[in-house]
């Protein structure tokens, strides 16, 4: 039987995603919190030092292989600029650094995921892996009675609120974000194609996921926006762009509700006054790291109280860390991936579906938070594919 090298990295990169689906223990330096994606981080470097000597330090950029450069450029600076103001030493910057490795897969998978048949094992592969992790979760909180009830190597990531009051439902963060968020986009968009037949499994895949995001992460919003994107997907293959702009202003308020009135609501407003305001003392960010609890900088990084979250606010939280650069930088990132699926792929369902995704994430979920950079990098990856397509055929195909 010949050897796969595609599947091995594959099976790879999602059994490090999932850590082993969560049975097996992992060293401290890669386990702990599921924001904790520092295993991809290394898979990703690499990936990618394999990626550029195979060709020979030739780096094929694609559409958006330039944003990624000046973003890592962007980083360099922040940190620069936070070793200066801040004392940090430079280990303190680099370990904070280290999760937009991800972004790196970027150029390799834009080569990979070329040739189709790559890009449907990619998606079968985890499929599979992302409906077995589902299970897993969704058994372990519907059994969940205190850590004697743990089966699943979960114990540093269960928030300590829920160990100690077990009259509230368990709710694990994290795990389904990012990776999930675009699986759930393809999926769908599978089942849709399909025209839903011979779909049997596709659904009860896409089911569990959606099952996942309601019941154990347990993010309104969250769902709320994968099922809109989804929405949009049906809506733009029956009606084309205007059933997109019906969708997507019908059920685009009901996320504003929703947002609006979750209990976080207000901590995010705070969040989001408290960084704007201090964006005019520190144009260049506060930087990506978290100093020890209780001391001056924490207290400057965290707001007053300390509860301030750079990962609840979107694009502002990117303001905060990285400052008008980086603020400057996803604007553009932004209107660039919306220009080109206006005018080059509107017609194109999934790509409407990643793109709803990603422009409802931006005031809440920012895509450079670190369980999500790996959706920004399946996001620009598989637009790049799409508009290769393109250019390619001359027309667009919806396969």
């Amino acid at each position: 039987m010949k050897f796969n090298k595609y599947l091995f990295l594959f099976l790879l990169f999602f059994l490090i995603e999932f850590r082993g689906f969560y049975l097996v223990s992992w060293p401290s330096l890669l386990g702990g919190a599921a924001s904790n994606k520092l295993g991809i981080a290394f898979y990703a470097i690499i990936l990618f030092l394999v990626y550029f000597i195979h060709n020979k330090g030739k780096l094929k950029v694609g559409i958006f292989g330039n944003y990624i450069l000046v973003f890592y450029l962007i980083l360099i600076l922040s940190s620069l600029v936070s070793m200066y103001l801040f004392g940090y030493s430079i280990t303190q910057v680099l370990w904070d650094i280290l999760p937009f490795s991800i972004l790196l897969l970027y150029f390799p998978l834009c080569e990979v995921f070329q040739k189709d048949s790559n890009y449907a094992l990619f998606v079968k592969i985890g499929q599979i892996t992302i409906s077995i992790v589902s299970i897993l979760f969704i058994v372990q909180v519907y059994k969940y009675q205190g850590l004697p009830t743990v089966f699943l190597k979960i114990k540093d990531i269960i928030p300590l609120s829920y160990i100690y009051n077990l009259t509230v439902p368990l709710r694990i963060y994290s795990v389904f974000e990012g990776l999930v968020r675009i699986f759930v986009i393809l999926v769908a968009w599978k089942i849709i194609a399909k025209q839903f037949r011979k779909s049997f499994w596709d659904i009860i895949s896409l089911l569990l996921m959606l099952g996942a995001i309601f019941y154990v992460d347990q993010s309104r919003y969250y769902l709320v926006t994968v099922l809109v994107a989804i929405l949009s997907m049906l809506g733009t293959l029956i009606f084309g762009t205007a059933g997109l702009l019906i969708i997507f202003n019908r059920f685009g308020s009901i996320s504003d509700s929703i947002s609006d009135n979750t209990g976080s609501s207000f901590a995010r407003t705070g969040a989001i006054e408290y960084y704007l305001d201090k964006i005019f003392t520190y144009p260049f960010g506060l930087g990506l790291h978290t100093p020890d609890k209780g001391t001056s900088l924490y207290y400057l990084i965290k707001g007053p109280d300390g509860y301030f979250n750079y990962d609840d606010i979107g694009l502002f939280g990117t303001l905060g860390s990285l400052g008008l650069p980086g603020f400057i930088w996803y604007i553009f990132l932004t209107i660039k991936l919306v220009m080109i699926w206006i005018k080059r792929i509107s017609s194109n369902a999934l790509i409407s579906g990643l793109m709803i995704s990603f422009v409802m994430s931006l005031t809440i979920m920012s895509y450079l938070d670190r369980p999500r950079i790996i959706a920004l990098v399946l996001t620009l990856v598989i637009v790049n594919k799409e508009s290769l397509k393109l250019n390619r055929d001359g027309d667009l195909i919806n396969d």
